[in-house]
């Protein structure tokens, strides 16, 4: 159990960010053990990691089971709120991994602190079984007007109806899986449908799809990777130097980025960093540049959910079409990577 003093504080949060006075939210602390099982252990080792680092407080909120997952580090706190639900007639096929999750972290029905650039922005919930929902809701109707409007062949339309929406955002972002297949979808509807690169993560458009409806996440391809690269996301901001990396450059202080990505120790966050300083390379289409820090960033072992893969496959291909040279490039990419993911679109180019 925590002591006294971050008890306080992490129900002083919990009491800002739940919505609620004080007296009408009954909470009572349960002095009970918290402890992942073998099965979620091996499923999910970067979230086991991330819950590892955590101060868990186990909680009765209205009489509901709850747990509290909060992080503190160098002076700044941030955390989580899950639910344990006992859901009874619900009509999800809910797979084997969504299961896990909820059995042993719970559904997250709010976050607090600095959780920015991250799947938690705008997030009404995540996993939450009593807020899944099979098929798209009133979006459903949307996504068939546009596949209409747009003269969607039929072998094309997504099956929505039969897909589990498992995390939503306000005003309409959702995030679903096939529950046969286990891929991950999100629908994003035109308000939603931020400047690629935006909020922490990159998103794809779907091919022979309508614009803003359905994407895929790079580097998520299934459910287990939503909830590996979610881990990810929140070390990145409670632990390293990534977020602080990112505000600077936002203010275009490259020199201060710089400096910092070569006064870091560790290798892997170093090569998280060199990654953001290639984005930001890679926004002002200076690819070469880009291409520089991307493999300095491979070179440190940075490879969190095959994204440097990804950006020096990106920045070959635009360097080809620049440079009018289909062979220097591809090859670049297979010196690196004769066995990468886009192994098969170098080779086919040469």
């Amino acid at each position: 159990m925590n002591n006294n003093t971050e008890e306080n504080f992490d129900l002083k949060r919990l009491r800002m960010v739940y919505g609620y006075h004080s007296k009408a939210m009954k909470i009572k602390i349960l002095d009970t053990d918290f402890k992942l099982n073998k099965e979620f252990q091996e499923t999910f080792p970067k979230m086991t990691a991330l819950i590892n680092t955590a101060r868990i407080l186990n909680l009765e909120i209205d009489q509901q089971r709850h747990t509290l997952f909060s992080w503190t580090h160098k002076g700044r706190s941030c955390g989580w709120l899950s639910i344990f639900e006992d859901v009874k007639d619900q009509d999800l096929d809910i797979i084997d991994e969504h299961q896990l999750v909820l059995s042993q972290i719970g559904g997250i029905t709010t976050d607090y602190g600095y959780f920015n650039y991250n799947f938690f922005l705008l997030q009404q919930f995540i996993f939450t079984e009593y807020q899944c929902m099979k098929g798209l809701g009133d979006w459903g109707e949307d996504y068939e007007l546009a596949c209409t409007k747009n003269n969607i062949p039929l072998q094309d339309k997504i099956n929505h109806e039969e897909l589990i929406v498992f995390a939503s955002a306000y005003r309409g972002k959702l995030t679903a899986y096939n529950p046969v297949t286990k891929e991950i979808l999100q629908f994003i509807p035109e308000e939603q449908n931020y400047t690629r690169g935006d909020w922490g993560y990159y998103r794809e458009k779907m091919e022979n799809q309508p614009d803003d409806t359905f994407y895929t996440i790079k580097g998520v391809t299934y459910f287990r990777d939503f909830v590996e690269h979610l881990a990810e996301e929140c070390w990145k901001v409670i632990f390293s130097t990534y977020n602080k990396v990112h505000k600077i450059l936002e203010n275009k202080q490259l020199d201060e980025a710089k400096a910092i990505a070569e006064s870091l120790v560790d290798k892997t966050e170093r090569g998280s960093v060199e990654n953001v300083i290639g984005e930001f390379y890679f926004y002002q289409e200076d690819y070469k540049t880009a291409l520089e820090y991307y493999v300095m960033a491979y070179n440190n072992g940075y490879s969190i959910d095959n994204i440097i893969d990804y950006n020096i496959w990106e920045v070959c291909e635009l360097l080809m079409q620049k440079d009018n040279d289909k062979v220097k490039w591809p090859q670049y990419y297979l010196s690196l990577y004769p066995d990468g993911r886009y192994t098969e679109d170098a080779k086919m180019n040469l």
